[in-house]
């Protein structure tokens, strides 16, 4: 399945674009635009794509997805039939920094929003409740002139960026690059992991660049992270994989090597224990669930 680049910029006079769809016969393809998207499911079932992320979704199902972030929603077979009277109907806003003003993001007024936004360089799938009342505000905004439109925009961003109540969706490996953290003894640590994960990463290295030693590196990666070293590098290592099982150029022993791997065995073993399915097993649910579609 290749990744496209479609074009989703707003009108001239436009900031946002609010709209609703209403789809019989769904149809799709993996894309990604440079603007970023908040979708609501108000009546669908079917299969999601964010990134490396492959999940089931239904009604109420609220995503956020950032900038050039690859995505596709597959609707299940009795919304695609010629014959069935059921329709997907689904919320969309298309919007970019510039409807703020890039400037506006320096205010300590809007950081919670600053830090939503780059929370969704991975696609945030936020709960059935907060999509539910998030959709209440998006159906009000039809009626509204164009500023009162980027004003309610502002509000449900702040509105979800005081939310917990969410999950991140794609890996950390999928979305290169890394963000930078507020620990500056860690920001060297994952500088230098961003350069060389794919290569043989040395405990060793990297405790002293903490100007730590072994063990109580560990301890501290694992208390600011909450999981260890070892399981950090190997989620990004895999989400790698995953993202380039996805685009398709290479075989999977040429990415396993490619991923920071020496061996396939390995390779194999990590990818069942974060994915919990092989290599193959995610190429084909992939590329089987795409074609399904068709």
């Amino acid at each position: 399945m290749k990744v496209e680049l479609v074009n989703r910029s707003n009108p001239p006079d436009k900031s946002l674009t609010l709209q609703k769809r209403c789809l019989k016969n769904a149809s799709g393809f993996l894309h990604y635009h440079p603007e970023f998207e908040l979708v609501y499911i108000s009546n669908s079932t079917g299969t999601r794509f964010i990134g490396d992320s492959i999940e089931r979704f239904g009604p109420d199902n609220l995503v956020l997805i950032g900038q050039n972030l690859p995505h596709l929603w597959m609707n299940d077979r009795k919304y695609r039939q010629q014959t069935t009277k059921s329709q997907a109907e689904v919320l969309e806003i298309h919007f970019d920094k510039a409807c703020i003003g890039n400037s506006c993001f320096s205010l300590p007024e809007l950081h919670p929003i600053c830090n939503l936004l780059e929370n969704s360089k991975r696609g945030i799938c936020f709960s059935k409740k907060i999509g539910a009342e998030v959709a209440q505000e998006m159906w009000k905004m039809f009626d509204l002139n164009d500023f009162e439109k980027l004003l309610a925009l502002l509000k449900i961003l702040k509105y979800l960026s005081d939310t917990d109540d969410y999950q991140l969706l794609s890996s950390t490996g999928f979305i290169q690059p890394f963000v930078k953290s507020r620990n500056r003894r860690l920001d060297y640590v994952y500088e230098y992991i961003e350069n060389n994960f794919r290569e043989e990463l040395s405990l060793d290295t990297v405790a002293d660049m903490a100007h730590m030693n072994k063990a109580s590196f560990c301890r501290y990666f694992k208390k600011n992270n909450k999981k260890t070293f070892s399981r950090y590098i190997n989620e990004l290592r895999i989400g790698y994989a995953c993202k380039l099982l996805i685009e398709q150029e290479f075989n999977i022993a040429e990415i396993c090597y490619r991923s920071g791997y020496n061996n396939l065995s390995n390779f194999n073993r990590q990818f069942r224990k974060i994915t919990q399915m092989s290599p193959t097993g995610y190429l084909r649910k992939y590329n089987l669930d795409y074609v399904s579609m068709r």
